[in-house]
């Protein structure tokens, strides 16, 4: 189960980093300073998010 976990939130982190880079193309792209900052918000999220309990938990 803790090796189910890890790759979950791994898997988190990685989305949250595609998230980042997918939201300033598509922002850059459109001329929408908003959508880039927003995905940074969220991708930002995720990947600490996920990184703070994977420390908290899975250690």
């Amino acid at each position: 189960m803790k090796t189910f976990i890890w790759v979950l939130l791994k898997t988190i982190q990685g989305l949250g980093l595609i998230t980042v880079i997918s939201g300033l193309y598509y922002g850059m792209r459109d001329h929408d300073m908003n959508y880039e900052l927003l995905m940074l918000l969220i991708g930002s999220g995720m990947l600490y998010g996920s990184a703070y309990l994977s420390d908290k938990w899975v250690k």
